[in-house]
């Protein structure tokens, strides 16, 4: 009878990236482990990093990076969100910032000043209360279509089923970063696309990735403006307006900072976004100083991505003040 009754209980440990830390608690963990390499390539002369950023990296997902200047981040952004969503396979999207006041900010704008009313959006940092985050969890991955804009705090452990588009509208601070962050698409046989933004000034991120065996394809950023032209629309006589890509990126600009102007709140929580952006870049880990290098940036162009009108110097001064919030 007891012999009946007994079961042979198997633990399986499973870890996006193997680190030494990952390696104790498999070691306190598991009684006898046995390391199952995921890799197609021999591993034995790499380092523990090296297998995990190679392996981790599902070959159904499409890597792709884009040079914008600083001005045309807003711009890009929403040009990337109209193009995937005129894709029928594109079903919902993510979007890594770096703080929690962007975060804030960004849905507030895209919200309010787009065109794209058809399409949800939602946000998702580590401020908010364990309620709030359930909820919006729930809701994306119940919803047919969406856009998250979120933090790294979804980065990690998150499953977000149908999610077919990682953006990263800011670097990681290192490789391990951007595969935790891509790894939220491709998953499971299905396939996936994300896009880094980068400035030129960011380029040597790339030199960083192809160390780690992660190599990206340079994406033209007019495939993505090109669709602006239809989100100018004449609202008075709901039609469609012939433009041409260059003064249609001018328009959207237009109306986002008209946005701004009209709201002092959203004003206000686009100067936060603004001044917690800025603390960020400059706070990189020393190991990547060289590459995300904060004297190499016009801080005035990067007001312009945030729709913002106001001179650098005169934007600490605008609302109150708030520490980082980057998770």
């Amino acid at each position: 009878m007891e012999q009946q009754t007994e079961r042979t209980i198997q633990t399986v440990l499973l870890s996006a990236t193997l680190t030494p830390g990952v390696e104790r608690l498999a070691g306190l963990a598991l009684n006898s482990p046995v390391r199952l390499d995921a890799s197609e390539e021999k591993t034995e002369n790499l380092n523990n990093d090296e297998v995990s950023l190679h392996f981790v990296i599902p070959q159904t997902l499409d890597q792709k990076y884009v040079i914008v200047a600083a001005k045309l981040r807003l711009v890009l952004l929403t040009a990337t969100i109209n193009y995937h969503y005129k894709q029928e396979k594109t079903n919902k999207i993510l979007i890594f910032m770096a703080t929690q006041d962007m975060v804030n900010f960004y849905t507030e704008l895209l919200s309010c000043a787009t065109q794209m009313k058809n399409i949800s959006f939602f946000k998702l940092h580590g401020n908010m209360t364990q309620i709030e985050r359930t909820e919006v969890f729930r809701k994306f991955r119940s919803t047919v279509s969406g856009v998250l804009l979120c933090t790294d705090v979804a980065a990690r452990g998150l499953d977000l089923p149908q999610t077919d588009v990682i953006v990263q509208y800011n670097s990681p601070p290192n490789p391990a970063d951007y595969v935790h962050r891509v790894g939220r698409t491709a998953r499971v046989g299905s396939s996936g696309e994300s896009v880094l933004f980068l400035e030129s000034s960011e380029m040597n991120f790339l030199h960083w990735l192809n160390e780690k065996r992660i190599k990206l394809e340079e994406q033209d950023m007019e495939t993505y403006l090109e669709g602006l032209v239809d989100l100018n629309v004449d609202s008075k006589k709901n039609k469609k307006l012939n433009v041409g890509i260059e003064e249609a990126a001018n328009s959207l600009q237009l109306k986002f900072e008209n946005a701004i102007l009209e709201d002092k709140e959203l004003h206000k929580i686009g100067c936060q976004a603004y001044k917690s952006w800025i603390r960020f870049y400059a706070s990189y880990p020393k190991e990547s100083r060289t590459v995300f290098c904060f004297k190499q940036l016009h801080l005035g162009h990067y007001a312009k991505s945030f729709a913002l009108r106001d001179p650098p110097s005169a934007i600490g001064g605008i609302g109150k003040p708030s520490d980082l919030k980057m998770k």
